[in-house]
Formats: C-alpha cells, structure tokens, sequence
C-alpha cells in the first residue's frame, strides 16, 4: 500500500471521514458545496498524476508485484555516522540558540516559552539549526534500508533517541503536530522498508493501533497543560474556541464529562479535543475558501516564506519583507489542511499542481521499489504529507518546509556520488559510497 500514494491518499481521506462520524460531536457548520468541489477536483487531479506516472514505471510494476524486498542490502557506516553528527550538531545548535541566544528556559511553561520565541528575531543559528535538522531522522531510517544483524542494536537505539529528538524539544511548547509528524514518519518508515509497505499486516498494525491510543493520551495531556498555562480549562476550550465553532461535544459527551474522574468521562476528555483538532484543518479551509472579503493570492511566497526569512538575514530585514499573513489568511495561527495553503498561494491553479504532485511522487514510489536510497527518505516524507491533507499541510506546519528540502537535497546532491552494486540480484540499489 505504501509504495501506492493514491492509496495512501485514500486512506488518509478514509480515517477523517470515520472520525468525522464516529466522533462524538454536533456539527454547528457544514462543508458547501463549491468547497467539496475544489477538494475534490485536487483528489482527483493527484490520482490522475500517479495513473499517468505509474504507467511509464513498468520495471517498478515488476518488482511490486514480485514481491521482493529490495531493502537488504548492508548498512553504509560512512553515511550513518555522518547523518548522525550533523543531526546532532543541528540539535545542539538549536538548543543553544533558544537558551544561550534567546533566553528562553525549558523549564518555563508552553505560554512563556511561546511568547519568548515569538518576541525574539529569527537567528542564523536557528536558521542553520533548522537546514541540517532533517539528518536527525536519516540514521533511523539508514538502519531500517539494511539487512538487520543483532550487531546493530546499539546503533539502533541511539539512532531512534535520535529520531525523536525533534519531537521531544518541540514538546516543551506543547506542540502536537510535529509529535504527530514524527510518528507518521517513523511508522511508514517501519512499514514500507521492513513489511513491504503492508500496514494491514498484524505485525505492523497492531503496534499501530497501540502507538494511536498512545498518541491520543499524549496529545490529550499536552493539550490540557497548554490550555492550564494560558489559565483555561478543557471544557470552556471545547465550547469556546476556533474549533468550536465548527462543532459543539453531544449531549451524551457532556453528560459523560460530568462524571469527573470516571473512565467514561476520561475517555471523552481524551477523544474530544483529539478529534476537534484533527477535524478542523478542512473546516478552517471552508472559512477561507469562502471568505467574504474574497481572496488575495500571495502566488507562493507564503509556503515559501522561510527563504525570505533567511535572505532577510542576509541582506537585513528592512530590504526583504515576508508575507502579510493578516491580508492572505483569513484566520491567522489557525491550520486550514493541505489544501489551505495551496489555495492562498495559487488559487485555482493548486489542481494542476496537485496533478504534478501525484505525477512525481509516483515516480519517486517507483524509484523507491527499485532500491534508490537518494530518494527514500524523500518519498517517506511525501506520504506523510498526503496521508495528512485533510489536515495540515506539513509543508508549512512544525518542521515539514526544512524536512522537504532537506531530503530533496539529499537525494539531489547523493545521486552525483559514485554508486556501487550492494546486492547481485539488486543492480538498481545505490549505497551512496564514495
């Protein structure tokens, strides 16, 4: 399934459509029309894309429907240790700009440490720190495109306290989407260089449903500790807020919250604001899509705005400046699905790209069956991307603009190193040693 992006697609609408009806809430606005229509016409346009592609990449057809896993091959020390370092270095570099350069305490609750970073300018340290961040994820997956040997556990563990370390330092400003990113990437990692890319196998989706009910504690926790650090409770956050006004808990949900202490009502503090959160990415784009002072295009400058940032620092911030985000979103600081920045940058041209999008990352799936490890951790990224278009656009949320480049230019730049055959039956596998 994950060598299939129209599927993972698929599957991504599927999930937000069983928590839309079987979440426990009452709906206060629907999804017009024109809006289902757009959304639609860019589904259809992505699914187009992958046809089109998938027909030109007989050899990858091939190797699908043998089923070989071309992901055995040995472990490429060279490139391990060199993606582990520079992660590291990428995290002690952001660490110390927010410490040593900001100020800002870990200590501090989420409401201190968020006001601490949006009242201090943006550093060169930070912006380095950002660039080179995606090598923190590279190790982990490295050691899962390799044939396995008990030789590797130690590497195996400091490579997953690796993979993590993102997640764990956004945690401090109670952040959920890089949480949810992190984990999306690690499991389609897991699921497509260990199983094939099967998520129905048991193996892999029984650990995926505990990891879920996992993820929601989780997520329900540091949601309720944010809302305590800007002195609000979960119930007033769930009738009052810009979730809220979308849809309302049930009856049978609020009646279930009075019993306070009881599993019953710990369940429904736990689904609630999972499910409203995960919900309101589309519901947010319907808001914007029709807006009523009609739309102003900002025709890619604001999925892109990081690259005015940093040339900002180069040139000074007077002579460049950003996106007005007051003038091209209509709710500012709210997420509005993939399809929410894509429509502020480029309107009514967003289904052509979407059947670019679908082209290519059908081409990179294709490049990925066949052994390429250049493009992987690109095309691993690319499905969390599609499994989450109904809900954020991770090109713009927590760390996804620096992941996409950073793994581009990793399998930009890795495909002029001199390639060597790892396996005999496997000649399209590149190792990347120089």
């Amino acid at each position: 399934m994950l060598y299939n992006p129209a599927l993972v697609a698929i599957a991504g609408v599927i999930v937000w459509l069983f928590i839309r009806f079987t979440a426990p809430l009452e709906m206060r606005a629907e999804l017009q029309w024109n809006t289902l229509g757009f959304i639609a016409t860019c589904y259809i346009s992505f699914f187009v894309g992958c046809i089109w592609a998938r027909q030109a990449s007989g050899r990858a057809v091939e190797i699908e429907k043998s089923g070989r896993n071309v992901w055995s091959g040995p472990l490429n020390l060279p490139l391990f240790w060199t993606s582990f370092v520079v992660g590291c270095i990428s995290m002690a570099f952001r660490v110390y700009d927010r410490v040593g350069v900001r100020g800002i305490s870990y200590l501090d609750d989420s409401s201190k440490i968020r006001e601490a970073l949006e009242n201090t300018d943006f550093s060169g340290l930070s912006a380095v720190s950002s660039v080179i961040m995606p090598f923190c994820f590279m190790p982990f997956i490295l050691l899962l495109a390799c044939r396995w040997q008990a030789k590797y556990f130690l590497l195996g563990v400091i490579a997953t306290l690796l993979f993590c370390l993102p997640m764990l330092e956004s945690l401090a400003q109670a952040s959920r989407s890089i949480m949810l990113l992190t984990l999306a990437l690690g499991f389609t990692s897991i699921s497509l260089l260990k199983f094939g890319g099967r998520v129905l196998d048991r193996r892999v989706f029984l650990p995926l449903l505990a990891g879920s009910a996992g993820l929601l504690l989780v997520s329900s926790s540091l949601f309720q500790s944010r809302l305590g650090d800007y002195g609000r409770d979960l119930q007033d956050s769930l009738s009052d807020s810009v979730y809220a006004q979308a849809f309302l808990p049930s009856r049978d949900a609020l009646d279930g919250m009075s019993n306070r202490g009881t599993v019953e009502a710990k369940a429904y503090e736990t689904i609630l604001p999972n499910a409203m959160y995960y919900l309101s990415g589309l519901y947010e784009f319907e808001l914007s899509f029709n807006r009523p002072d009609g739309q102003i295009f900002s025709y890619g400058s604001y999925i892109l705005y990081p690259y005015s940032r940093v040339l900002a620092l180069v040139f000074g911030t007077e002579n460049i400046r950003g996106v007005n985000d007051g003038q091209i979103i209509y709710r500012t600081g709210v997420f509005t699905s993939f399809f929410g920045p894509m429509w502020v940058d480029f309107g009514w041209t967003t289904p052509f790209l979407m059947l670019l999008f679908g082209f290519y990352t059908e081409r990179l799936s294709g490049l990925a069956r066949q052994g390429y490890l250049n493009v992987l951790p690109f095309y691993l990224f690319c499905l969390v991307v599609i499994l989450y278009m109904p809900v954020f656009n991770f090109l713009v949320s927590g760390f996804g603009f620096f992941i996409f480049h950073g793994f581009a230019l990793f399998a930009l730049f890795s495909s002029f190193s001199n390639s060597v055959i790892v396996e005999a039956d496997n000649p399209a596998l590149i190792s990347l040693e120089s």
